[in-house]
């Protein structure tokens, strides 16, 4: 798939590549291109065709997004045992290039259920002693509420409380920020949105009630604004889309403040 999405974006520059030169830029064989070229083409279904004049391939139509890697729930909760796994990798250059690999292939899955690798300061504990049998299922259940739209209760240990608050909310998001594992959900009590750490949440019920998602919301806008919340303590390396997203709110709040 990261094969898949590099042709992607270099057929998307207008350059008619071809298989000679994929392979150079992505260093495999040309028999690789051509397979991956064949994918695209027949199992994506991508309007992909080679240009005997140019020589070189090219869409036949535009396309402005990449078709949805789809996984299952299965698939998602590999993904998120495998992240834990590299725990003891940390720091090493062959985690860097594991992490790599992850966000690539979390850039096609669908967009409610994403994996975001910012590197932010930890603001939340991290388990160190690796993933338990109840992370597996509190991360598995709330895959499938997002997916179904189902509303969900459950108890949250605020890092400020003494005792644990009950919450009933709509989940819009699971994601991941540095080492920790979040959920984006609309919290109707409060009217608002909200960001709370898996490894606070227990108790956790899918309820049968059903809701209709906010179609304003996007899951990077709110992840800017939470990092707003840090403040100089919260410095953003990435994805770029993110770290466009919070300049240009800095910008609007030092207008404002004029």
């Amino acid at each position: 798939m990261w094969r898949v999405l590099e042709i992607h974006k270099i057929i998307r520059t207008g350059k008619f590549p071809n298989c000679s030169t994929l392979a150079k830029e992505i260093e495999v064989t040309p028999k690789t291109i051509q397979r991956d070229v064949s994918f695209m083409r027949d199992q994506l279904g991508l309007p992909l065709e080679y240009d005997p004049l140019k020589h070189g391939y090219h869409y036949t139509q535009e396309v402005h997004e990449f078709p949805m890697l789809h996984l299952s729930r299965n698939d998602l909760v590999a993904l998120f045992l495998a992240r834990h796994a590299l725990e003891p990798l940390r720091g090493t250059r062959l985690e860097r290039m594991l992490t790599e690999s992850f966000s690539k292939i979390a850039d096609a899955c669908p967009g409610e259920i994403s994996i975001e690798w910012h590197e932010l300061d930890e603001a939340f504990s991290v388990k160190a002693s690796g993933v338990l049998p109840a992370d597996v299922t509190l991360f598995g259940d709330l895959l499938d509420a997002v997916r179904a739209c189902r509303e969900v209760n459950f108890d949250y240990h605020k890092l400020t409380g003494s005792k644990p608050e009950q919450r009933t909310v709509h989940p819009y998001h699971v994601g991941q920020i540095e080492h920790g594992w979040y959920l984006l959900a609309y919290d109707p009590a409060r009217k608002a949105v909200r960001t709370f750490a898996l490894q606070r949440i227990t108790n956790l019920s899918l309820l049968k009630t059903k809701f209709v998602p906010d179609p304003n919301f996007n899951a990077r806008d709110h992840l800017g604004r939470w990092v707003l919340s840090w403040g100089s303590k919260a410095k953003v390396l990435g994805p770029p889309e993110l770290k466009k997203r919070v300049r240009e709110e800095l910008g609007k709040m030092v207008q404002a403040s004029e």
